[in-house]
């Protein structure tokens, strides 16, 4: 029941806010997030080097034994902050000569998602099936993430305050 809620939230909050977003922002600034962003999400895959997913499936097969699933939970977190770590230094050379002015600061304020993406955890509540944990926490931040974005991103300019609301939700997450 809570997966299919949190699939419900997470059809329902885009379908609100999607229209608006592209309504309000500028067509031209919006095209340069989404180049950037279509780009940065190249970087993030190779930083999170399928840790959740392998996280997932080797914690559901072993977490009847804490001391197993802790060891496990350790290494993947190592792994994770090596490989964001190298990452996010790629990515942010990348960022820095392949770009100038606003496409550079949307570059940079990308970096927090990769940051956060050091924290992500979620693997562990997925495995252990924890999903009311899961559901509530996410609704909860896509709740704050609609309202941030209704009450900031006013102007067609705003794309900074935009792609700052859309990564600051994904590290809280």
């Amino acid at each position: 029941i809570y997966k299919a809620i949190l699939s419900l939230v997470n059809i329902v909050v885009p379908l609100i806010i999607g229209p608006y977003i592209v309504r309000v922002l500028d067509v031209n600034l919006y095209g340069m997030y989404n180049k950037v962003y279509s780009e940065f999400q190249i970087f993030l895959t190779f930083a999170s080097f399928g840790i959740y997913t392998f996280g997932v499936r080797e914690i559901s097969k072993i977490r009847d034994d804490k001391e197993k699933v802790s060891k496990l939970f350790s290494n993947l977190c190592l792994l994770s902050l090596i490989t964001n770590t190298v990452v996010l230094i790629i990515y942010i050379l990348y960022s820095i000569f392949s770009s100038n002015g606003l496409t550079t600061t949307i570059y940079l304020i990308m970096t927090i998602q990769i940051v956060g993406n050091i924290f992500y955890i979620e693997f562990v509540n997925e495995a252990l099936e924890n999903y009311k944990f899961i559901t509530i926490k996410s609704a909860l931040i896509k709740i704050l993430y609609l309202v941030a974005l209704l009450l900031l991103v006013k102007k067609p300019d705003d794309i900074i305050i935009y792609s700052l609301v859309i990564c600051m939700t994904v590290f809280l997450n």
